[in-house]
């Protein structure tokens, strides 16, 4: 057996022992489809020697389309769609790099929670505590990565659902701005706001994946200076459970100790114009679900149901409203982040919560986890969710954040943080 197939069967074994959980994690898992893949993979090793993703397993969320097979969207309502007929264009990048696509992933439905549930497929645990929620909507894309099945996933982003399975299962996570990868293939929830990004349990792997899945070569120089970061002093960081401000600002001393400035920075207007994407996220599904949303009464995820059902009544002259409103804030974060080279902001301001609090509150629960992550959102911005070691506790996640278009900027940030934060790897 190759060196690929042999590490695409163990995994495949690895995946099989998971037992039920395995099902709640994948949607789709052929394991004839992977060998066989990775046999031709190890057929042309000769030639592909210099390929930068060779070699990489790499899970798939079940938003992106994959020649001959279907895009669910998590959905029983949409099981009976036509095959793709041809693979979305991050999955054409990734293959033409040399990666091996290790199955479809589940997620919330149609990717509309922060929470990570799904009443069709199981909601899978934690991989920290498996009463606890994985985080969404790329739930099972995360706990492929954090189970060690893959190297990689590939996930979408529209208020937080690269960054919150990231943050709770310790990976790091992604969301670039959003015309910096294409979404051509990728199941839509809101043309305004979604975004595709990986994750990965290195920075380095997120880095070599970005290169290849960007519209725009990547070309990072890492920083020799020392850097400037803003840290919001009220929206990202008020009300945050005590050990999750313990951790950050262990963080924030570490980095200071190294030599790196740090403002307090206030982006307090940003909490009254968040309506605008909350608004236009539901009006924009619901179009797209028109034709779906007598079925979900019976067959969908009832918490995915109201949220679509937000924007009833909104008119066009509102959504264009929610657009300048949207404009207003991008324009107040660029002008407050211009002196700096990134902000700094917990991922989630809460610990994982249950999923059984999450059953019984939804709407607090998901509010919390998406708090933080959905500023970046609305300011079309990019972000990655980084891991933290803690002593006696799963790793805390930090947020690096960027205006829209400073991707490079972030992800070069995030070479130096890392080396501060985790300098053994």
């Amino acid at each position: 057996m190759g060196k690929i197939k042999d590490k695409a069967a163990r995994a495949l074994e690895q995946a099989n022992a998971l037992g039920d959980e395995k099902t709640r994690i994948f949607t789709e898992l052929h394991e004839p489809r992977i060998l066989s893949d990775a046999a031709a993979l190890d057929a042309s090793r000769g030639a592909n020697k210099n390929l930068p993703l060779y070699g990489k397993l790499i899970s798939i969320k079940d938003l992106f389309d994959e020649q001959g097979k279907r895009t669910t969207a998590g959905s029983t309502v949409l099981a009976d769609r036509e095959p793709a007929r041809r693979d979305a264009e991050v999955i054409e990048r990734l293959k033409a790099a040399g990666a091996l696509m290790f199955g479809r992933t589940s997620m919330t439905e149609f990717a509309y929670s922060g929470v990570g549930q799904n009443p069709h497929h199981g909601t899978p645990g934690c991989i920290f505590d498996k009463s606890n929620v994985p985080g969404g909507s790329s739930s099972g894309a995360g706990l492929s990565v954090a189970h060690g099945l893959c190297d990689m996933a590939m996930g979408t982003d529209t208020g937080g659902s690269v960054r919150l399975p990231a943050a709770i299962n310790g990976l790091y996570g992604f969301k670039p701005s959003r015309q910096s990868v294409s979404l051509t293939g990728v199941h839509p929830l809101s043309k305004s706001y979604d975004s595709a990004g990986p994750l990965a349990t290195s920075l380095a792997d997120i880095i070599t994946c970005m290169s290849v899945i960007r519209s725009q070569p990547l070309a990072l120089e890492t920083p020799t200076r020392p850097l400037k970061f803003a840290v919001p002093e009220d929206t990202f960081t008020d009300d945050m459970d005590a050990s999750v401000a313990l951790a950050f600002h262990d963080s924030l001393h570490k980095l200071s100790d190294a030599g790196h400035e740090i403002h307090l920075v206030s982006f307090s207007e940003l909490v009254e114009l968040t309506s605008a994407l909350i608004v236009t996220v539901s009006a924009e599904a619901q179009a797209y679900y028109k034709e779906y949303l007598e079925r979900l009464k019976t067959e969908g995820d009832q918490h995915v149901l109201t949220r679509l059902h937000q924007s009833d009544g909104i008119t066009a002259a509102d959504l264009d409203e929610h657009a300048g409103r949207r404009g207003n804030a991008m324009a107040i974060f660029k002008q407050r982040l211009q002196p700096f080279d990134a902000l700094l902001a917990p991922t989630i301001k809460c610990e994982t919560p249950s999923i059984a609090s999450a059953e019984e509150d939804f709407n607090s629960v998901n509010r919390a986890l998406l708090r933080n992550t959905t500023y970046i959102n609305l300011v079309d911005g990019c972000a990655m969710a980084m891991p933290v070691a803690r002593e006696d506790l799963p790793p805390s996640s930090l947020m690096i954040c960027g205006v829209n278009g400073c991707d490079e900027q972030v992800l070069a940030a995030c070479q130096v943080i890392d080396q501060v934060l985790s300098p053994a790897q």
